[in-house]
Order: C-alpha cells, then structure tokens, then sequence
C-alpha cells in the first residue's frame, strides 16, 4: 500500500508539474502563433478551467498521498504539506477567483464600444492575467522544488 501511495504522489505531482510546462511553453505560446489573438484567446479561455482542475485533482491527490504516508510512517514532512497547500491555493484562487474575471473582462470589452471604457478594461483583463501568470509561477516553481526534493530521495 505505501509502494501504491508514493506512486499515485509521483504521477499525480508529475503530471500538474507537466501540464503547466506544457500548456504554459508550448499550448498557449503555439496557439497564440497559430491563430488571430482573439481566436487563441478563446480557445485558452476553454482551456482554463480544465486545465485549473486537472491541478486541482493532481494536487489534492499529491496532498492526499502525502498526508496518508505521514499517518502510515509516522513522519510529517511539514515542509512538503505547507507547500501543497501553498500550490493548491494558488490554483484554486485562480479558477475560482482570478480566471472568472478576467474572463468578465473579456466579455465586457468586447461589448464596449467607447475607447475609455476600452482601455479601462483592457487594464483590468491584463491585471487578471498577470496575477494569474504569477500565481501559476509560484505553482510551477514549488512544484520543481517538491520533485527536486523527492528526486533526491529516490533509490533506482
């Protein structure tokens, strides 16, 4: 059972690590050269929240794997857990914070029709983004960390 536990931790932080470097250096950058900027940005908007639940799953399964390791071994890597958490609350932030209103903004500065408002809005679209550019940073970066330091402990 815990050769099962560190494998489920293994794949599923794996995979959340691998779709954000995916999605973030080759999906959206290629999307954005392939197609009208309108068009990609569509297309990432439908994208998002499957993309912010599949870091959801993957984390909680991370954090769930972790958690049952503790109680089953009897150490409590404190470190690994505060960082999960960290992780999560910044993907789940985004889904269910960031990523509706940037989407609001979008919809709203595609019905504008008066350049102040416009411009207004754009400003607010682009603030979401970069929130959400810095929260999948910090993802990704604790993300690398948690592999580095579980790579460090492999036995092969």
């Amino acid at each position: 059972m815990i050769s099962l536990a560190k494998f489920l931790y293994l794949v599923s932080l794996t995979a959340w690590i691998g779709s954000i470097v995916f999605f973030s250096f080759i999906g959206a950058p290629t999307l954005f050269k392939s197609l009208s900027h309108a068009d990609a940005g569509k297309v990432v908007g439908m994208i998002f929240p499957k993309y912010y639940s599949l870091g959801i799953v993957t984390g909680f399964v991370a954090l769930g794997t972790t958690l049952f390791l503790a109680i089953r071994e009897g150490q409590w890597p404190i470190f690994k857990i505060i960082l999960l958490l960290v992780m999560l609350t910044c993907v789940i932030y985004n889904q269910l914070s960031i990523h509706p209103r940037a989407h609001a903004f979008k919809e709203e500065l595609a019905a504008a029709t008066d350049p102040v408002e416009q411009e207004h809005l754009q400003m607010e679209f682009d603030h979401a983004h970069k929130v959400a550019v810095v929260y999948n940073g910090i993802v990704l970066l604790l993300g690398l960390l948690l592999l580095f330091l579980t790579a460090r402990g492999l036995v092969l």
